[in-house]
């Protein structure tokens, strides 16, 4: 993996592009950003860094604030954020503990997002961000829709005009 992220890194350099590595829960680099950030080249966060989901770092960490420490390690090289909530699957006590939370819309979910924007905020963050749906909604659109109000308001919250 080292030597793929030195490829990306000089290919990023020569294309005169920023790669982002996506934070994914499971099998996958970017499960752990310490493990991942250990591995990464020299090259700085013009040329290779990272698109943060929280939501998977929860999912990961099975903690409603693994994202925090996990957030933490990711951002000098912060690049983009992408938005997904995870929950507490129905039926299952909040407290019980190693329960695997499961992707769910903005909002309903176990992530403190006042204190994710808040976090961002103080790192000065400036980047992209977007809206995941790894959950399969009745209606894509409506549940979109009422994800982006969701995101949008947190963000003013934030960034007071």
């Amino acid at each position: 993996l080292r030597n793929d992220l030195n490829q990306l890194a000089a290919t990023s350099l020569q294309c005169r592009i920023t790669s982002l590595i996506p934070t994914h829960a499971g099998s996958y680099p970017g499960r752990s950003m310490p493990e991942l950030d250990a591995l990464m080249p020299a090259a700085g966060r013009a040329v290779l860094g990272y698109c943060f989901d929280p939501a998977q770092s929860v999912i990961e960490s099975r903690s409603p604030d693994g994202w925090e420490s996990e957030l933490r390690v990711a951002l000098p090289r912060l690049g983009a954020v992408s938005l997904a909530d995870a929950g507490i699957p129905a039926g299952t006590p909040k407290d019980q503990p190693g329960v695997t939370p499961a992707p769910c819309p903005l909002g309903e979910g176990i992530i403190d997002w006042k204190k994710f924007f808040a976090a961002l905020r103080e790192a000065n963050f400036r980047g992209p961000i977007s809206i995941r749906q790894d959950y399969q909604p009745r209606n894509a659109f409506a549940t979109l829709t009422k994800d982006l109000a969701f995101a949008r308001a947190r963000i003013d919250e934030a960034w007071p005009v």
